[in-house]
């Protein structure tokens, strides 16, 4: 349970950043992540016949997923800001749930470190664990509402489709 919610957190916390770190360098989502069918997509950019793929070409990781998703659910600039801002928001409250996750090692390696196994110092690390787990899975629950509502019945059964079969698979 430990490693699935620290993988986990690890796993939004760094499709947070790539949000995060995309729209510091001056490529926003508002400025030509989603499109529409056609040549002009919602901001402008064709997209030809080679499909969804962004307008950097072929590229990997998280960011090219938000893209791709983007782009496939043919969002507008409306809703691209409001899932944004609850990537944004959740990315926020991860980064506070690592913070105090940062001591578990040091206790975890305090618990070994003795003849004896100590129980103390494995309950602190755990009650840590068992905390940030329970406010990481609150900010998903949050953030995925949020873009819940953001989307119409047509892009939320596509994004359902999508994680159901995992993004190698879906699209």
């Amino acid at each position: 349970m430990w490693l699935g919610i620290v993988l986990g957190t690890a796993s939004l916390l760094g499709l947070a950043h790539a949000v995060h770190g995309h729209r510091r360098c001056g490529h926003g989502f508002g400025h030509g992540f989603g499109c529409s069918p056609g040549f002009g997509g919602w901001h402008g950019h064709a997209h030809g016949s080679g499909g969804c793929h962004g307008h950097h070409g072929w590229s990997f990781g998280p960011r090219a997923m938000i893209r791709e998703a983007f782009c496939r659910l043919e969002t507008t600039p409306g809703q691209e800001k409001a899932i944004v801002q609850a990537l944004h928001e959740l990315k926020d409250t991860l980064r506070d749930v690592h913070a105090p996750l940062r001591d578990v090692r040091k206790g975890v390696g305090q618990a070994i470190a003795g003849a004896a196994f100590d129980e103390s110092a494995w309950g602190e690390a755990d009650q840590k664990v068992q905390a940030a787990g329970q406010r990481a899975r609150e900010a998903i629950h949050v953030a995925l509402g949020k873009i819940h509502a953001a989307l119409d019945e047509r892009q939320r059964e596509r994004l359902s489709r999508w994680i159901q079969s995992g993004p190698c698979h879906g699209w």
